[in-house]
């Protein structure tokens, strides 16, 4: 009896513990995350930084029916949640573009995945990671406008600017990321971790890695037992090697944080992604350090978008400069 109560009491503890790291990663994720009741829409949990993003104090949005996020888009409030609706009903997922709105009015637009899951309280939800995409959206409108207009001008100049034209369309497609949804789990706060589509990594207090998410094996390529235990420093190029074990990992050791750290990993392919890497450290009850929590968010393709649209307006500048008609 006396074994059968300590046993409870460590599996307890172990659950304690495992639902308080899975709050952090909530709290700590750069993407916004609300959970909503199926039976009447009703927003049951949000975390931070989704109420960061509609502007909202905390927790006030808990209790509220999720219309209250909703705006009007090329179809209505109502056609887009009938349609999302279908397509959790069939398949339990969805991912795809929404417009939303800000507790001051404000319109924004976002990218959204939602899977639905059976949560011990409140049975049977919908979850939804979103990010804001507004900004990225305004400058491929703009990008699509200033294209016209150079069709416009100069229509079919040479061979090499329906080239670029071609290739120009192909980066505007290629800029839009979708996240593998959230598929349907019947593990406790533990999926959160390694089903969420996004880099989550920790490491120990020797900078091995003790834990990493699905999305992060998915982007570097690797199989989970070929990186656990191994320093996380052995995926980075060299200068971002130096750049972790000198300045970085010692100074988030002290602090217990980092935000927003420039990184480059190394795919098992061999290929450069750049990363920007942020972390808190987990903490036991006396303050000694039990892990990292890391959010990692791939930021190649748009470093890679901005240089190419700097290459594409020198090229189009040497051609008007060097047509026969010139810019007139």
């Amino acid at each position: 009896m006396k074994q059968k109560s300590i046993a409870y009491r460590m599996e307890r503890k172990q659950v304690v513990e495992e639902l308080r790291l899975h709050k952090e990663i909530l709290e700590n994720m750069s993407e916004g995350v609300y959970l909503i009741r199926t039976s009447d829409g009703v927003i049951v949990y949000t975390n931070p930084r989704f109420e960061q993003l509609f502007g909202y104090e905390p927790k006030e949005m808990i209790g509220k029916h999720v219309s209250i996020v909703n705006a009007p888009g090329e179809k209505s409030p109502e056609e887009v949640a009938k349609e999302i609706i279908k397509s959790l009903n069939e398949t339990k997922t969805w991912s795809g573009e929404v417009h939303n709105i800000k507790k001051d009015g404000i319109k924004f637009r976002c990218s959204a995945n939602v899977s639905t899951f059976e949560h011990s309280r409140y049975g049977t939800v919908w979850i939804s990671v979103h990010e804001d995409i507004t900004e990225r959206k305004h400058a491929e409108e703009a990008l699509q406008k200033a294209h016209a207009e150079l069709e416009i001008k100069v229509k079919e100049r040479t061979a090499e600017l329906s080239k670029v034209n071609k290739e120009l369309k192909a980066q505007i497609t290629g800029r839009k990321r979708v996240e593998t949804a959230l598929r349907e789990s019947e593990e406790r706060f533990r999926t959160l971790y390694t089903k969420t589509p996004a880099m989550l990594h920790s490491i120990n207090a020797n900078s091995r890695l003790i834990d990493v998410s699905d999305h992060w094996l998915a982007v570097l390529g690797y199989e989970r037992d070929e990186v656990i235990g191994r320093k996380v420093v052995e995926f980075l190029t060299e200068e971002s090697r130096r750049y972790a074990e000198t300045v970085i990992i010692p100074e988030f050791l002290k602090v217990g944080y980092v935000d927003s750290i420039p990184y480059q990993f190394v795919k098992k392919s061999g290929e450069i992604v750049d990363i920007e890497l942020s972390a808190i450290a987990v903490l036991d009850k006396e303050g000694n350090y039990v892990r990292s929590l890391a959010v990692l968010a791939d930021v190649t393709e748009g470093k890679r978008a901005q240089e190419s649209l700097r290459e594409n307006e020198q090229r189009f500048r040497k051609i008007f400069e060097e047509g026969p008609l010139g810019m007139a």
